[in-house]
């Protein structure tokens, strides 16, 4: 039950040599990746003229310029490419793009060079692919990583733990494959997603292969139709009309170089011009960084260009939905392109973000690092080396009305701490704003579940804490000492639970903070506590990832490109939104199905199955002599099973049981059949769901089969938790017959026994 079906057996991978010299100057693993990707329903798989005229002629679509010409290019059917696809492209392909042709792209795909990316991730920076297609919305650029397994039957989408394990998902559990696959039998895919801004239906995904020969080639995808209203400058443009575009890398590599040689911004414009490369976007702004990676700033005596980001990640998230899951210390940049280093947290699908103190000289984005406000981590140093950790969240009372607030530097609307001055820099977390803690009222804040609260006598609106990144090593002021509730400034203390030694962090992560709350609360500092060193503020992330949720039916591939759209890769013969609607004609179906349908005698074999015969002696005791019973070539009714086809028409499938035409109370055969468990009571309820699985090839037929079994059983008298727990056990022992409705035990015991 714990295995996939067989793997393929790799070849050596297919390499046009082409290919290979265009990139010879990369260094590539030999990983045998791609071969034996496509099956071999793909390789008869049939596409129209114009679809394969496009891809012999892509190389035409470099001439392709603004404004709004539509080129003849590779067509995309409203969907993303399946992987299937892809794979056969890579090993098809005898050119590329060298950089994102210009013009308008409506649903179209391209097949781009990707060695100077293959080069900047090898060197910690990000991927990037330019393009003239305007701003992409900020926080949409989604960089997710997949692992598939080649098989004899296709892909199968795996996962990666971060041991290096490779598992699946089943009954909500993380399964290792059993046995472990050799690393040439996976298949290593990012996609990168992106959504313009101007309209966010229309949308961009790039597609790279790692660790393999063909990583020197993107697929990059344009879903949607292009805007062509609402043309958007650059937003530090003051007088500019013509829309905004991104730099390319080789804009880039020119101005880097000019600025390396101490060259005038004017030489480097020049440079720009000189080579047909200058920007389209040069004119009057701000001295501020643009979403290309540099600012031009240009006025009456000069053109000055900035570097701004050159693609460096600004957050933990970044790095978590990037592919790196190990806890430990990273290096994010801020908007500035200045580095600091911070300590990520990583867990299944959240995360908490802790900035180094030796950041103080660098400005923090605090925005940037977490996704909700719902609470925080706070660690805890000792002097005794050990670490501890607590939650802190606004009082019961208070949290809907009043989420959590987090700064720089800065307290808009809360209180000023008293060491503000001689000690910062500062994180900020804010638990009540001046307007609401100026009551008299219960006030405080709630640890690990539980209410730490005060009455504010006076007014006072204090309801903080601060950590001072403190770089010049300054003593706290002595606002208050020991003038406070021990129980509500130590409390958050008392509650944390200490931390085992391989989870600790560094030092570096540790401040000397200030707690202050009230109006007759307290006030303290980390000298207040002779156990305590310092403090650390975690801010945390989420990401949502709504595949989770295995939203695509009938063997569909999820991939999510942001934290509320997906999009599902149907296998053959289906299609829709989440693979619903069945696509596959008779002519398209196998010639076994078109010749003849046959019923054997208490036939429960899944359908569209052609070796029937060869299972006959695994499926039925010796003693039973199976018989063919078919009275007509074109339809067949089996025990669970109705096949038909129409003779210019497509095959219909419904389930049918003869039982059902008849009005009896459900009965025990314990001779029927070896798969009827020693419970007799029960044990039918059993024996019926392996029946429904074997021959429900889609999840709703089998839930329809089962509820309705379920719904007489109980009309009968049998009791619902122990049918509960007989469906428990068919999941259990049962599981290889229902894994390919990719649906939990959860679900299936609430649709058959809710």
């Amino acid at each position: 039950m714990d295995e996939f079906p067989p793997l393929s057996q790799s070849s050596p991978c297919h390499r046009h040599e082409n290919i290979k010299t265009k990139h010879k100057n990369v260094s590539l693993s030999s990983t045998k990746c791609l071969d034996d990707s496509v099956t071999s329903s793909m390789s008869d798989e049939s596409y129209d003229t114009d679809h394969t005229q496009s891809c012999m002629d892509i190389t035409s679509l470099s001439d392709v310029e603004h404004p709004y010409k539509n080129p003849i290019v590779n067509r995309l059917d409203s969907k993303f490419l399946t992987t299937d696809k892809q794979i056969e492209l890579l090993q098809t392909a005898d050119s590329t793009q060298v950089d994102i042709p210009k013009g308008v792209k409506q649903n179209v795909f391209f097949l781009v060079d990707n060695t100077e990316n293959v080069r900047n991730r090898a060197i910690g920076k990000r991927s990037e692919y330019p393009d003239d297609c305007g701003i992409w919305k900020q926080g949409s650029n989604v960089t997710k990583a997949e692992y598939f397994l080649k098989t004899q039957i296709g892909l199968k989408l795996i996962k990666r733990s971060k041991d290096g394990t490779f598992y699946r998902i089943l009954k909500g559990k993380n399964v290792p494959l059993s046995p472990q696959p050799e690393r040439e039998q996976v298949i290593f895919v990012k996609r990168k997603y992106s959504v313009l801004a101007r309209q966010e239906g229309y949308r961009k995904r790039v597609t790279w292969f790692e660790d393999c020969p063909h990583e020197g080639i993107a697929i990059v995808e344009y879903l949607g139709e292009y805007p062509l209203t609402n043309i958007s400058v650059h937003g530090n443009a003051k007088t500019a009309s013509r829309p905004y575009q991104r730099l390319n890398n080789k804009q880039k590599a020119v101005i880097r170089q000019g600025l390396q040689d101490n060259k005038a911004p004017r030489e480097i414009k020049e440079s720009l011009e000189k080579n047909n490369q200058s920007p389209d976007v040069i004119r009057d702004t701000e001295i501020q960084p643009s979403c290309s990676g540099f600012a031009f700033v240009h006025d009456s005596a000069s053109l000055i260009v900035v570097e701004a980001n050159p693609g460096h990640s600004d957050s933990c998230r970044d790095i978590y939905i990037g592919g790196s899951t190990q806890n430990g210390t990273y290096q994010i940049y801020n908007r500035k392109n200045q580095g600091y280093n911070v300590y990520c947290e990583f867990h299944k699908d959240y995360g908490y973000t802790y900035v180094s103190r030796t950041a103080g000289r660098v400005e923090i984005n605090i925005n940037d690092l977490y996704t909700t406000k719902e609470h925080v981590k706070v660690r805890i140093q000792k002097f005794d080396l050990n670490q501890a950790e607590v939650i802190l969240e606004n009082l019961s009372r208070y949290k809907r009305q009043y989420p959590l607030a987090f700064f720089y530097n800065r307290n808009d609307g809360y209180a000023l701490p008293q060491n503000h001055a001689a000690l910062a820099p500062y994180l900020y977390l804010g638990f009540l704003p001046k307007s609401a803690a100026n009551h008299i009222q219960p006030q405080g804040y709630r640890a690990n579940g539980r209410d730490f609260a005060f009455a504010n006598c006076d007014h006072n609106p204090n309801s903080y804490m601060a950590f001072f990144f403190n770089p010049d090593y300054k003593k706290e002021f002595p606002y208050v000492n020991r003038n406070f509730d021990y129980n509500l400034m130590h409390g958050w203390i008392n509650v944390a639970r200490d931390l085992p030694p391989k989870y600790h962090m560094a030092g570096e992560y540790y401040f000397l903070y200030e707690m202050h709350m009230g109006g007759c609360g307290g006030y303290a500092v980390s000298h207040h506590f002779d156990n305590i060193v310092g403090a650390a503020l975690g801010l945390r992330f989420e990401f949502h990832d709504p595949c989770n949720s295995n939203p695509c039916m009938n063997g569909g591939i999820c991939f999510s490109e942001s934290e509320t759209a997906y999009d599902c890769e149907c296998p053959n013969g289906f299609d829709g939104l989440r693979c619903e609607i069945e696509t596959q004609s008779l002519e398209a179906r196998p010639t076994y199905l078109r010749k003849s349908l046959t019923r054997y005698i208490d036939d429960v074999l899944s359908i569209n199955n052609p070796k029937f015969a060869d299972y006959l002696s695994s499926i039925f005791p010796s003693e039973l002599e199976v018989k063919e019973t078919t009275e007509t070539n074109n339809s067949a009714s089996y025990l669970d099973i109705m096949l038909s086809y129409d003779t210019d028409g497509p095959m219909n499938t419904s389930l049918y049981d003869k039982r059902d035409d008849f009005n009896f109370s459900i009965t025990n055969f314990p001779f029927l059949s070896s798969n009827i468990p020693s419970s007799p009571a029960y044990g039918v309820f059993i024996s019926q769901l392996i029946r429904y699985a074997r021959a429900s090839t889609k999840y709703i037929d089998f839930v329809l089969r089962a509820r309705r079994l379920s719904d007489k059983l109980l009309s009968q008298g049998y009791d619902c938790d122990r049918l509960k727990s007989s469906l428990r056990k068919f999941y259990g022992r049962y599981g290889e017959l229902v894994i390919h409705y990719d649906v939990p035990l959860s679900r299936m015991v609430g649709d058959i026994l809710s």
